[in-house]
């Protein structure tokens, strides 16, 4: 829904660019949900596993449950999505100057920090002092300020030539 929205916002700017934001932020949702179907499917089958033939002994259901339960890679694939998204819709706020210069410029420097750093991590570098919660902060304060801006003050309206 938010992505269709900004899309609906920003495809005045640039209907391509809003459209591949759109497209980014969809492939975010998809790969964030189908990429955890596996592993509770296999929980589910372990937890029904009953009596008789077929059933895996106490040893290997404590192995195959700390399996299914271990945590995946520290930046899911869905996550570079979300920054890139996030990046192109902050540039196209900016560039039509629909809210304050101020909340446009930090989108675009918090989403472009995690457009470079996350693949960055993924592909095995260390990002030294930016690893972990520190090179989300900035984004999760842009999420908050834009939303807050949006649902008070709204976009400013277009200009007609």
């Amino acid at each position: 829904m938010l992505a269709v929205t900004l899309y609906g916002i920003t495809r005045v700017q640039d209907h391509e660019l809003a459209m591949l934001a759109l497209l980014c932020r969809v492939a975010e949702g998809v790969l964030g949900s189908v990429n955890n179907i596996p592993g509770y499917l296999g929980l589910l089958w372990l937890a029904k596993a009953g009596v008789g033939t077929g059933v895996p002994d106490i040893p290997t259901t404590n192995a195959l449950r700390a399996f299914l339960l271990m945590p995946g890679p520290s930046v899911p694939l869905g996550a570079i999505f979300f920054a890139v998204g996030s990046l192109i819709f902050s540039y196209l706020l900016l560039r039509g100057r629909m809210v304050p210069v101020s909340i446009a410029c930090l989108g675009v420097f918090a989403s472009g920090l995690l457009a470079v750093v996350l693949p960055l991590q993924l592909a095995g570098f260390s990002t030294g002092p930016l690893k972990g919660y520190y090179q989300w902060l900035p984004a999760a304060v842009l999420q908050v300020v834009l939303a807050m801006w949006l649902l008070i003050k709204g976009v400013a309206p277009r200009a007609t030539r």
